[in-house]
């Protein structure tokens, strides 16, 4: 990923997806313009609305077609065709219009983008384990080709910071629910050494390279497909985690929208 560096605060955005024409996405870190977290927190809903503001303007993006809606690590995805509308549950959101932008917020689930600069068309998806087991990222490709014409062929992708394969520890139940799921389960799970009772019968999970496969399988080009290399659970200077801060942990946000060139 590359830094983007505005008066008001610092963004992330995936290189191959960066110089895009038809494309504005970035992914929120933790700086504190005046005083505050970059991130969305239910804690502090005034600082999230406002956080909300500040990083649609540094994207060139309008904060009043912003797309609202509850994510619930499932794997609906919604198909978003009116500026701020509301959508219920949805743990994807796709659009081929210019005056919509969307975002998605994680605090340890990897968040993903996909673009077809043909179409154009981006879409979004919330890769938690349960989204991940139920293919929501495959879902997505999917979708976006079904409804829009994509070609999986064409589409650039990135999969956003997320709590890594060396930190994410999973029971027993997820491991085997993820393997009988799952289409290529080989080398995700990797046990953890049982030094105490908490570690027996846990493995770690690697939801980054699961999503990367899913990727993959839609027909993305492996060379179109950037990972962001950041562990949100390690990154304690630049994300939330909820792995590490319980309910106390905000949110960070990954937003993207189409802008019209004239």
């Amino acid at each position: 990923m590359k830094t983007i560096q505005t008066a008001e605060l610092t963004i992330k955005q995936f290189v191959n997806l960066a110089d895009q024409q038809y494309l504005r996405h970035g992914v929120s870190v933790r700086d504190r313009p005046e005083g505050r977290e970059c991130n969305i927190s239910s804690l502090k809903p005034q600082f999230a609305n406002e956080n909300e503001v500040v990083f649609s303007r540094a994207l060139d993006l309008d904060v009043d077609t912003l797309v609202r809606h509850k994510q619930v690590h499932g794997t609906q995805i919604a198909v978003v065709t009116k500026p701020g509308e509301t959508v219920g549950e949805a743990d994807g959101l796709c659009t081929n219009r210019f005056d919509i932008a969307l975002m998605l917020l994680g605090a340890d689930c990897p968040l993903i983008i996909v673009y077809d600069p043909a179409a154009p068309a981006v879409g979004l998806a919330h890769a938690g384990w349960r989204g991940t087991v139920q293919h929501v990222t495959l879902n997505l490709v999917e979708t976006m080709i079904t409804r829009f014409g994509c070609y999986a062929g064409n589409m650039l992708a990135g999969i956003g910071p997320g709590i890594c394969g060396n930190c994410y520890l999973v029971g027993e139940e997820v491991m085997m629910i993820a393997v009988m799921n799952l289409r290529k389960p080989e080398g995700l799970f990797r046990r953890a050494s049982a030094e105490n009772a908490i570690d027996q019968d846990r493995w770690y999970f690697d939801l980054i390279e699961a999503n990367r496969r899913q990727l993959q399988q839609s027909g993305i080009p492996a060379e179109n497909i950037e990972i962001s290399g950041y562990c949100t659970y390690e990154r304690a200077d630049l994300f939330p985690s909820y792995r590490r801060e319980g309910s106390e942990a905000g949110r960070w946000m990954l937003m993207a929208g189409l802008v019209n060139i004239k």
